[in-house]
C-alpha cells in the first residue's frame, strides 16, 4: 500500500502560488508558509488528530477539483508512449469515470450514486459517504501512486490508486482496481480500522511495536503507544514508520532502512493543507513574542481579541476573545496558521458577507511568495482556509502604509482599503479601496489631509452614527496642536473634515497604549476605545471606553490579561 521510489521519475514539488479571489468563499488548500517544513516535528505517535482525518466538510467537490487545477495546470497528454501504454493520458483533474455507486453499510453509512462522476465529485461522494476528509483520500492518491501532481499519469496508476488490496509483498487483488473501487474501499477500510480495533494490529491507545522497513526485519523499529484512531489507521493500512534517515531528509531519501509511506503523508498533508494535528504548527516564524488586541463581530457585537502573532507554545497564531466585560475569556483558539512576522503580515477581522460576523484575514504586506499583496481568509473558528488571493498591487512597506477592512459604501459588507500615509503619489493621505477579488480597485482618493508620519496618527474606520456605513478617523496620538489625542472624522468623499475633536484624554505613546472603534454594547454605534497594552497603571491591559463626544468616560474597565509585549 506504498510506492517507495517512483519508477516514473518525473514527480516535482511545486512551489504554492495564491491565486483566487478574496471574496468568493471556497474551501481553498493552501496555507501560508514561511519555511520548509522539518522532519524533526513529525510525532510518529500523533500523524494526524481524529477532528481532521473525519472531517468530511473540510472541502466540496468545486474547492477539491480546484486543488487539483492548480497542481497540475497543464496536462502532458500526448507525451511519448511510455511504462507499455501509448497517449493520450488523462490527468487527474480532467479524469471522469461512469460508476456502479455503492449501497451504505455498517462502515461507509452512506450511499454514493452511480453514474458518470469527475475523479473530484468521486472523492468528494466517498469522503461524505465514509465520513472520511476529501484532503486524506488526496493525500492518499499522491502518497501511493503520485496521481495529485503526475501530468501523464498510465492507467495502472488509476487501477492501483490508493494501493488498496495491494500488498508490498504481493500482486494487487483485480477485484478492487479501478479508480472509485480504490477510492471507495480504502476510505471504507480506514472506517473498517476505527470500528473493529480488536481485528487489528493498531489500535487507539495501544502500544506497539512499529518497524522501520517493512522487506527487512533487521532495520527494526520501536515502540509506539499510538495516541488516536486516525493515526492507528494509518499505520494498520501502511505498517511502519519513518526511521531518522527519512526524516532528516524530509524531501528526499535515507538509507537501506528508510521507509516513507507515512512520513510522505504527513510531509504532503503539512505542505498542502497546513499541520495535521491541530493546536501545533510548523513551519513559522520564530522571532520574539508578537501580540496585539483587535475588535472581532460576532452576532453584530464587537469582542476584544488578544492576538499572539508569534511566541505562542503551539507555534500558531492564536486568538483569545474576551467575554464582554473583559474579566474573562470567552475563547481560546490555536489557528491551522504557523506564527508570522507581524507586521509584515497582518490579522484583521470583517464582515465580508454581511451576516454581522467577522470573518479573520491575514494579509501579507511584504515578503509574500508572488510579491503582491496577499490575503488569506480563514473561517470563523480559523480551523481552514477559505479563500486566498494575489492581489492587483505589488507588496508595500508596512512602516508607510496598512490596510484596513471596512464598510465605507455601506452595502454591509467591508471592502479591503490600502491606506497609504506616506511616499504617496499626490503628497496626502490616500485611501486605496479593492473591489471584491483584489483583482480591480472600486476607488481611489486622495484626501484633504497631507501625508504624516503613521507613528503619530492612524486612520480607523467606524460607525459612529449608526448610519450603517463607516466614516473614516484620523486619530491623533501625540505631537497634537492640543497636546491631547486628536479626533478628525472625514465626510463622505474625505475630502474635507466633519469634526475635529480634542479629546479630554492627554496625548500618549502609541507604543504602549491605541485607540480602535468597536461597537461593544450591539447599538449600532461604534464607540472610541482607549487600550492600555503597556506600562498601565493597574499592570494589566486596560480599556477606556469614551462617550460620545470624547470629552467624557464611560467606564474604565481593567482586564484579567497581565500586560503584553
Amino acid at each position: 500500500m506504498n510506492i517507495n521510489i517512483i519508477t516514473k521519475f518525473k514527480i516535482l514539488i511545486l512551489p504554492v502560488i495564491f491565486i483566487g479571489s478574496l471574496l468568493i468563499m471556497f474551501a481553498s488548500p493552501f496555507v501560508v508558509k514561511t519555511s520548509a517544513l522539518s522532519g524533526s516535528s513529525f510525532n510518529a505517535s500523533r500523524i494526524i488528530d481524529d477532528s481532521v482525518f473525519f472531517d468530511s466538510n473540510s472541502m466540496g467537490a468545486q474547492d477539491v477539483q480546484a486543488f487539483l487545477n492548480s497542481k497540475v495546470p497543464n496536462c502532458d497528454t500526448n507525451h511519448e508512449a511510455g511504462g507499455g501504454y501509448n497517449p493520450p493520458f488523462t490527468c487527474l483533474k480532467d479524469y471522469r469515470q461512469n460508476i456502479q455507486g455503492k449501497s451504505a453499510d455498517a462502515y461507509c453509512t452512506g450511499a454514493v450514486s452511480g453514474g458518470m462522476k469527475s475523479a473530484a465529485q468521486i472523492i468528494k461522494d466517498v469522503s461524505v459517504a465514509c465520513s472520511i476528509s476529501p484532503k486524506v483520500l488526496i493525500v492518499l492518491l499522491q502518497k501511493e501512486q503520485s496521481l495529485i501532481t503526475d501530468t501523464w499519469p498510465w492507467p495502472n496508476q488509476y487501477e492501483k490508486a490508493t494501493g488498496y488490496a495491494c500488498p508490498d509483498t504481493a500482486p494487487c487483488d483485480p477485484e478492487f482496481a479501478g479508480f472509485f473501487n480504490q477510492i471507495w474501499y480504502a476510505a471504507r477500510q480506514f472506517q473498517r480500522y476505527v470500528k473493529q480495533p480488536q481485528s487489528f494490529n493498531f489500535a487507539s491507545g495501544k502500544t506497539s511495536f512499529v518497524s522501520y522497513q517493512a522487506n527487512n526485519p533487521g532495520c527494526g523499529g520501536t515502540n509506539i503507544t499510538i495516541q488516536n484512531s486516525a493515526t492507528a489507521a494509518l499505520y494498520n493500512y501502511t505498517p511502519y514508520q519513518p526511521n531518522a534517515a527519512a526524516l532528516n531528509n524530509l524531501y528526499g531519501t535515507g538509507d537501506i532502512c528508510s521507509a516513507y509511506g507515512n512520513r510522505n503523508f504527513w510531509r504532503f498533508f503539512s505542505d498542502w493543507f497546513g499541520s495535521p494535528v491541530t493546536g501545533a504548527c510548523y513551519n513559522g516564524y520564530t522571532g520574539p513574542v508578537n501580540t496585539n488586541v483587535v475588535f472581532r463581530k460576532e452576532r453584530r457585537v464587537d469582542y476584544a481579541d488578544l492576538t499572539i502573532y508569534s511566541g505562542a507554545s503551539t507555534g500558531c497564531v492564536e486568538s483569545h476573545l474576551w467575554q464582554s466585560g473583559y474579566g474573562q475569556w470567552l475563547r481560546h483558539t490555536a489557528s491551522v496558521q504557523p506564527s508570522i512576522d507581524y507586521p509584515n503580515t497582518q490579522l484583521l477581522y470583517g464582515d465580508l458577507d454581511g451576516s454581522g460576523n467577522d470573518y479573520p484575514v491575514l494579509f501579507g504586506l511584504t515578503g509574500t511568495t508572488t510579491g503582491m499583496i496577499e490575503s488569506h481568509v480563514l473561517n470563523q473558528d480559523m480551523q481552514r482556509f477559505l479563500a486566498h488571493s494575489a492581489s492587483n498591487r505589488a507588496i508595500v512597506d508596512p512602516g508607510d502604509m496598512n490596510i484596513r477592512l471596512a464598510d465605507l459604501n455601506g452595502d454591509g459588507k467591508d471592502e479591503p482599503i490600502l491606506v497609504a500615509y506616506r511616499n504617496t503619489g499626490s503628497g496626502k493621505i490616500e485611501f486605496h479601496a479593492w473591489a471584491p477579488g483584489m483583482q480591480s480597485w472600486m476607488y481611489h482618493i486622495a484626501t484633504n489631509r497631507a501625508a504624516l508620519d503613521p507613528s503619530d496618527s492612524v486612520v480607523e474606520f467606524g460607525d459612529i452614527d449608526g448610519d450603517g456605513r463607516d466614516e473614516a478617523i484620523l486619530i491623533s496620538f501625540r505631537n497634537t496642536g492640543s497636546s491631547r489625542i486628536e479626533f478628525h472624522v472625514w465626510n463622505q468623499g474625505q475630502w474635507s473634515w466633519r469634526s475635529n475633536i480634542a479629546s479630554n484624554m492627554s496625548a500618549i505613546d502609541p507604543y504602549t497604549a491605541k485607540v480602535m472603534m468597536a461597537d461593544i454594547d450591539g447599538d449600532g454605534r461604534d464607540e472610541a476605545i482607549l487600550i492600555g497594552t503597556k506600562n498601565t497603571g493597574s499592570g494589566r491591559i486596560e480599556f477606556h471606553v469614551w462617550n460620545n463626544g470624547m470629552q467624557t468616560w464611560k467606564s474604565h474597565i481593567i482586564s484579567n490579561q497581565i500586560t503584553i509585549q
